[in-house]
């Protein structure tokens, strides 16, 4: 059997992403649009992250044609034409059924013809210029932003079929098992309806946490919070789109709304719960505007407003929908300055558009986030307050820090959770017990034969404190006998070092032990009056943040072992019988770190080995990466100072995943490639988790962070020679 050749007529959004991800695969793709000039110079005219990469990697798979005849060469031809909407959410399939047509014209009798575009149901089914045992409809389920990822790597494909338990034809077939995922074949009209289905489900989503969120701001609760809760229950999920947002837009979700409306209206069905998720939307989605007339415009009619973001989500040119046009036309009478990275500020006719975000916050009365664009998650409050005429900050998805913004004294408006602010700068989330550094009498380290244990009690022993090294050979808290023999080595005015964890924590059991670890250690330390009790965190206690975080950061795992990190720290706080600090380092690495952990401690260990460094996708992820000699530094000053409360160890650096494997290789000189490896599901935290490292720096002045370019350099000596600490 020769090659399978693959064609999509309709190079828009869909057919565009679909046929250059088929390609990827390894097929012959044609793709065909009555316009490809543009196409051909490589010009996609679409914004997605890493498409214009995987075009240039595929280009000599696929060619792009204006001519419909092209199509007969093609096994497998798919209609991937973005389906054109009304402001009501109609669909428009004129321009659908004369593709369909066209194209069907040029098919071989053999060829097999699928529908990818979103049609309502009874469509396929309508079609009559193919035989159905060669027609079938295909679900796709593509998300502005994520689109690539997504067509590379789908969940299931939901097919629509003539006769669901009849086999697929064989090329098709072979298309479908490339992508490595389940086939869910089913007659036509549950495939279209499963594609509503899945919509309609996030649609609930949506309006849930709207809703919730809504009533967390007026009774003082905090959404951010409750959401770890929900995600650990299995009714709901750890993938659930618990979300709060400015309304649903973007076009393809209010198609479905109107089509199941339409539809129930023809034969009379119950779609009362549509109506109320349709309220709700438009609800949320003056939002902003609500917050803006009571705070600001009512009592300064000329109030100076800038406004960041006019696509209607991230990653997309599309402004269908878009919340913040929806504000800007309630606005249009007052001073209005505008920016968006990708969507040009011509098309708000009646606003000044600015090129830069900052220069849409000079001399505002107000500043309004209406888009999440990454950009603006690296806005400074302080440059913010110095450019800003009024401290009215409105940022729906939290990109900054509300804490700094109400420390700064603006008044800080989010979804899901009460205004912040005005409040008393400078709150240290540090209070030192002691006016200069005292040697303790004992410290003891719980966990010292481990990476982190090890590295604090070796400081304080550079300073000759006595400390007494347990390790679970010494006492295992799991036993039965654990409580009483660590009892048994405590004194009284120790400070301990509560550094045993069975980490990462990646199951119940694993979970509970640690629990049963903490306990035990409380009811050891609750028989002799301690004078310190250091408790090593994690930065996993913290939900994701497009902002940086802090110590006041909401504190909402999204993993069970940041859970684990918060219930101890939940633990030692309410049964603390000592002065407690909580430390929150964030990724450690160390030439003695036991774990292969991804980042700088597995590259240097791949790049010794002479073993490509493989990081996921393009390595861009940008993390805080802080060296365990300063853990053991900060460790040892709070311990010295006996200072009471919360510290994240961070840099407040990020640097990519790429940057440091580039480094690693640099000050190695050692000749070993980088390869990048296929992501199987989202980055982590979104692919960035900063720090606000004010608190640090107001606590201990006199210190600073080890420089990544340093740290790594002190890697690779100690990995040359022995790997200690």
């Amino acid at each position: 059997m020769d090659a399978t050749v693959v064609s999509f007529a309709g190079m828009t959004h869909l057919g565009i992403i679909s046929a250059i991800a088929t390609a990827a695969k390894g097929f012959s793709v044609v793709g065909y649009d009555g316009v490809v000039r543009r196409l051909d110079r490589q010009d996609l005219s679409i914004l997605e992250p890493d498409l214009d990469r995987l075009l240039v990697a595929n280009r000599d798979r696929i060619r792009f044609s204006n001519t419909s005849s092209d199509v007969s060469a093609c096994d497998v031809v798919y209609i991937a034409a973005d389906v054109p909407t009304n402001d009501a959410g109609e669909s428009d399939l004129v321009p659908i059924a004369a593709l369909v047509d066209g194209i069907s014209r040029h098919l071989r009798d053999d060829a097999i013809l699928v529908v990818l575009c979103q049609v309502p149901p009874g469509f396929t089914r309508s079609i009559s210029s193919e035989p159905h045992s060669r027609l079938f409809y295909q679900v796709e389920t593509l998300i502005f932003g994520r689109a690539v990822e997504r067509a590379l790597n789908p969940e299931r494909f939901i097919v629509g079929c003539a006769d669901p338990e009849k086999p697929l034809p064989p090329r098709y077939r072979e298309i479908l098992d490339a992508f490595g995922c389940p086939i869910l074949p089913m007659r036509y009209e549950s495939a279209e309806l499963a594609k509503i289905s899945i919509n309609f489900c996030f649609v609930a989503s949506v309006t849930v946490a709207n809703v919730l969120a809504e009533l967390s701001e007026s009774i003082g609760a905090d959404w951010a919070e409750i959401v770890p809760a929900l995600r650990l229950d299995r009714r709901v999920g750890q993938y659930s789109y618990l979300s709060p947002g400015l309304g649903i837009a973007g076009g393809n979700l209010e198609r479905d709304l109107r089509t199941v409306l339409n539809l129930a209206g023809e034969r009379g069905t119950d779609v009362g719960v549509v109506n109320a998720w349709i309220a709700n939307s438009r609800r949320r989605r003056d939002w902003c505007w609500g917050v803006l007339q009571e705070r600001v415009v009512n009592s300064n009619p000329t109030a100076r407003i800038g406004v960041l973001g006019l696509a209607y989500k991230e990653h997309t040119h599309s402004t269908k929908n878009s919340p913040a046009l929806a504000l800007l036309g309630r606005l249009r009478r007052m001073d209005l300055r505008v920016h968006d990275p990708v969507v040009p500020a011509a098309i708000v006719t009646y606003a000044t558009g600015c090129s830069e975000p900052l220069a849409c916050a000079e001399g505002a009365d107000a500043l309004v986030l209406t888009t999440p664009w990454l950009q603006y998650r690296e806005l400074q409050i302080a440059d913010l307050a110095r450019l800003m005429t009024g401290r009215v900050l409105i940022d729906p998805y939290r990109l900054l820090n509300g804490g700094e913004a109400a420390a700064a004294g603006f008044e800080y408006h989010a979804l899901g959770m009460p205004p912040l602010g005005p409040a008393e700068p400078g709150t240290a989330m540090l209070v030192h017990g002691n006016d200069r550094p005292v040697m303790p009498k004992r410290a003891v380290v719980m966990g010292a034969g481990g990476f982190v244990g090890n590295a604090i009690a070796c400081r304080l022993e550079r300073d000759r404190v006595l400390v007494l090294r347990l390790t679970r050979r010494d006492v295992d808290l799991l036993a039965a006998d654990g409580v009483d023999r660590l009892a048994a080595r405590l004194r009284p005015g120790d400070v301990l070092v509560a550094v045993s964890a069975l980490a990462p924590c990646r199951n119940a059991e694993m979970l509970r032990d640690n629990i049963i670890m903490v306990a035990a250690m409380l009811r050891a330390a609750a028989a002799e009056p301690l004078a310190f009790v250091v408790n090593i965190s994690s930065d996993a206690v913290y939900a994701d943040s497009a902002a940086p975080l802090s110590e006041a950061s909401v504190k909402a795992p999204e993993s069970l072992h940041g859970v684990m990190h918060l219930a101890r720290e939940i633990m030692f706080t309410s049964e603390k019988k000592a002065p407690l600090a909580i430390l929150r380092p964030t990724l450690i690495y160390g030439a003695a770190d036991p774990h292969n952990g991804f980042g700088p401690n597995r590259f240097w260990r791949l790049a010794r080995s002479r073993e490509p460094i493989k990081p996921f996708g393009k390595g861009e992820e940008r993390r805080d990466h802080v060296s365990i000699y300063d853990v053991a530094e900060l460790a040892a000053c709070v311990i010295y100072r006996r200072s009471v409360g919360a510290l994240n160890i961070a840099t407040g650096t990020v640097t990519s995943f790429r940057e440091i494997a580039e480094m690693v290789l640099r000050i190695s000189n050692w000749p070993v490639p980088i390869e990048e490896m296929p992501r199987t599901g989202p980055m982590p935290h979104n692919g960035y988790r900063a720090f606000d490292t004010t608190s640090c720096r107001a606590a201990f002045p006199d210190f600073s962070f080890v420089p990544l370019q340093n740290g790594l350099a002190e890697m690779a000596r100690r990995h040359v020679t022995t790997a200690t600490i």
